[in-house]
Protein backbone atom coordinates (compact mmCIF):
# COMPACT_ATOMS: atom_id res chain seq x y z
CA UNK A 1 0.00 0.00 0.00
CA UNK A 2 1.40 3.22 -1.03
CA UNK A 3 1.88 6.18 1.87
CA UNK A 4 1.41 8.94 -1.12
CA UNK A 5 -1.29 9.83 -3.27
CA UNK A 6 -1.92 11.85 -6.01
CA UNK A 7 -3.96 15.23 -5.43
CA UNK A 8 -4.37 17.99 -8.09
CA UNK A 9 -4.87 21.57 -7.10
CA UNK A 10 -5.15 23.65 -10.28
CA UNK A 11 -3.34 22.47 -12.49
CA UNK A 12 -0.81 20.91 -10.35
CA UNK A 13 -0.59 17.10 -9.46
CA UNK A 14 1.15 16.68 -5.74
CA UNK A 15 1.98 13.59 -4.13
CA UNK A 16 1.06 13.58 -0.53
CA UNK A 17 1.04 11.18 2.41
CA UNK A 18 -2.95 9.33 2.49
CA UNK A 19 -3.37 10.48 5.93
CA UNK A 20 -3.24 14.04 4.62
CA UNK A 21 -4.80 13.69 1.85
CA UNK A 22 -7.90 11.62 4.02
CA UNK A 23 -7.98 14.71 5.93
CA UNK A 24 -7.76 16.99 2.98
CA UNK A 25 -10.91 14.74 1.60
CA UNK A 26 -12.57 15.36 5.29
CA UNK A 27 -12.25 19.19 5.18
CA UNK A 28 -13.11 19.23 2.05
CA UNK A 29 -16.52 17.84 2.66
CA UNK A 30 -16.97 19.88 5.93
CA UNK A 31 -16.26 23.08 3.58
CA UNK A 32 -19.38 21.61 0.97
CA UNK A 33 -21.58 20.93 3.80
CA UNK A 34 -21.37 24.55 5.39
CA UNK A 35 -21.65 26.08 1.91
CA UNK A 36 -24.98 24.43 1.36
CA UNK A 37 -26.22 25.23 4.66
CA UNK A 38 -24.93 28.85 4.29
CA UNK A 39 -26.84 29.02 1.31
CA UNK A 40 -30.14 27.84 2.71
CA UNK A 41 -29.58 30.15 5.25
CA UNK A 42 -29.52 33.09 2.94
CA UNK A 43 -32.39 31.47 0.86
CA UNK A 44 -34.70 31.54 4.55
CA UNK A 45 -33.13 34.81 5.20
CA UNK A 46 -34.63 36.19 1.87
CA UNK A 47 -37.87 34.94 2.37
CA UNK A 48 -38.33 36.11 5.59
CA UNK A 49 -37.00 39.48 4.32
CA UNK A 50 -39.49 39.60 1.58
CA UNK A 51 -42.55 38.34 3.82
CA UNK A 52 -41.66 41.21 6.49
CA UNK A 53 -41.34 43.86 3.88
CA UNK A 54 -44.62 42.82 2.38
CA UNK A 55 -46.20 43.16 5.66
CA UNK A 56 -43.98 46.66 6.04
CA UNK A 57 -45.78 47.84 2.89
CA UNK A 58 -48.90 46.88 4.21
CA UNK A 59 -49.08 48.81 6.72
CA UNK A 60 -47.36 51.55 5.19
CA UNK A 61 -50.58 51.83 3.35
CA UNK A 62 -52.18 51.67 6.30
CA UNK A 63 -51.27 53.95 8.20
CA UNK A 64 -51.09 56.40 5.29
CA UNK A 65 -54.93 55.71 4.57
CA UNK A 66 -55.32 56.60 8.44
CA UNK A 67 -53.65 59.47 8.43
CA UNK A 68 -55.55 61.14 5.40
CA UNK A 69 -58.51 59.64 7.17
CA UNK A 70 -57.50 61.60 9.93
CA UNK A 71 -56.30 65.09 8.33
CA UNK A 72 -59.57 64.85 6.57
CA UNK A 73 -61.46 64.91 10.09
CA UNK A 74 -59.35 67.29 11.16
CA UNK A 75 -59.30 69.84 8.68
CA UNK A 76 -63.12 69.78 8.48
CA UNK A 77 -62.64 71.58 11.79
CA UNK A 78 -63.21 75.35 9.75
CA UNK A 79 -63.38 76.82 13.04
CA UNK A 80 -60.62 76.70 15.49
CA UNK A 81 -61.15 78.10 18.87
CA UNK A 82 -58.45 79.98 20.85
CA UNK A 83 -56.19 78.09 23.10
CA UNK A 84 -57.65 74.32 21.33
CA UNK A 85 -55.63 72.56 18.69
CA UNK A 86 -57.70 71.63 15.66
CA UNK A 87 -57.64 68.24 17.38
CA UNK A 88 -59.02 69.67 20.69
CA UNK A 89 -61.74 71.36 18.81
CA UNK A 90 -63.13 68.54 16.34
CA UNK A 91 -63.16 66.34 19.53
CA UNK A 92 -64.50 68.39 21.44
CA UNK A 93 -67.36 68.98 18.24
CA UNK A 94 -68.13 65.48 18.43
CA UNK A 95 -68.29 64.69 21.93
CA UNK A 96 -70.98 67.74 22.12
CA UNK A 97 -72.62 65.93 19.26
CA UNK A 98 -72.61 62.46 20.55
CA UNK A 99 -73.84 63.78 23.98
CA UNK A 100 -76.95 65.68 22.37
CA UNK A 101 -77.94 62.66 20.33
CA UNK A 102 -77.72 60.53 23.58
CA UNK A 103 -79.70 62.95 25.66
CA UNK A 104 -81.99 63.48 22.86
CA UNK A 105 -82.77 60.13 22.34
CA UNK A 106 -82.93 59.11 26.02
CA UNK A 107 -80.46 56.32 25.47
CA UNK A 108 -77.90 55.56 28.54
CA UNK A 109 -74.33 56.95 27.95
CA UNK A 110 -72.74 53.64 28.22
CA UNK A 111 -72.43 51.54 25.17
CA UNK A 112 -76.27 51.74 23.99
CA UNK A 113 -76.90 52.46 20.67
Amino acid sequence: MSLRVPIKLGNTTYLIHNVVASYIDKQHSTIKQLEEENRKLIDDFKDQHNHWTKIMNEKDEEIEQLEYAYNDLILSVKTKHENESRHATAKRYIIERERKNIIGSGKALKGEK
